[in-house]
């Protein structure tokens, strides 16, 4: 039994669909205006319902992509390729999990339901296999901006209501998670050329991709100085992002792969530690500015 937790947990990606909760939390943590024991509750009973859709999202993506990711060697042994699952159990627990995420946000938060809505409907466009917008130059970056705005929208509206207060943040994290989306479909390069999948980094080149994935990173900083210096988002939580730019374009121009090798893991592991110290930070800036009020 617990043998088969463990293969559907591996199935889901629980660690990273876990670490795709940090988008609808910023949000909640940049609508957090005290630190009252009901905006406490709140923020926790959105966590479940949310992780329930980002398990759908997750397991749809799985589901979808089976038959390109045979040919991937870095996916080689996910449970459904392994055999351990079967496509349609996957495609239950995304079922599952839609629906268990629909009925709480209902229950518990329904103004989320709406967004909660959006956001299923964005990714099944990017994952289903009759659409499958991720085998698409552009349009799999759209979806990520899109989706990233309304994840972060989907905390913001658990303590504030929608207001553009909460889209000015939400753009640059739509952006940066954009970007590294692009940076993510430069690791899988090969695989997808070779399966006929034409991703950004393979209709556009891989290390052409690269610089444009740090453009958009570079621009999203410049958009945050712009916004916080506008009086739309405060000084205090957009200074860690803006501070990591210098380490980022270093990383940057120093890991960048040889012309033989289309993308270095190093480099992937260096940016997001930056931007997850960069959120640590976040966090902490906004409890001692709430613990003041």
């Amino acid at each position: 039994m617990i043998k088969r937790i463990v293969i559907f947990l591996k199935a889901i990606r629980v660690v990273e669909s876990a670490l795709m909760l940090g988008f609808p939390l910023i949000g909640t943590f940049f609508a957090m205006s005290d630190l009252s024991w009901g905006a406490f509750m709140k923020t926790l009973r959105f966590l479940l319902p949310t992780y329930g859709l980002v398990i759908y999202v997750y397991a749809l993506n799985s589901w979808g992509g089976i038959e390109a990711d045979r040919r991937n060697k870095r996916l080689e042994n996910h449970p459904v390729l392994t055999g351990d699952i079967t496509p349609l159990q996957l495609s239950a627990v995304a079922i599952v999990g839609l629906l268990f995420s629909f009925f709480l946000y209902l229950l518990w938060l329904p103004e989320c339901f709406a967004i909660a809505m959006a956001i299923a409907c964005n990714w099944t466009l990017y994952s289903h296999p009759k659409i499958m917008a991720k085998a698409k130059p552009i349009y799999g970056s759209l979806i990520h901006f899109t989706g990233g705005i309304l994840q972060f929208l989907l905390g913001w509206v658990v303590l504030k209501d929608l207001s553009f207060d909460g889209l000015a943040p939400a753009i640059y994290f739509a952006a940066v998670f954009t970007a590294g989306h692009m940076n993510h479909e430069v690791k899988d390069h090969d695989a997808d050329k070779a399966g006929g999948i034409r991703t950004n980094a393979v209709v556009f080149g891989p290390r052409r991709m690269l610089h444009f994935a740090f453009a958009v990173f570079l621009f999203s900083a410049l958009y945050l100085l712009a916004v916080s210096n506008a009086d739309l988002v405060p000084w205090s939580l957009s200074l860690p992002f803006i501070a990591i730019v210098p380490f980022h374009a270093i990383a940057h121009f120093t890991m960048l792969p040889t012309p033989d090798v289309a993308y270095r893991v190093s480099y992937q592991q260096t940016y997001r530690s930056l931007y997850v110290a960069a959120g640590i930070i976040m966090f902490i800036t906004q409890f001692v500015r709430l613990w003041d009020v």
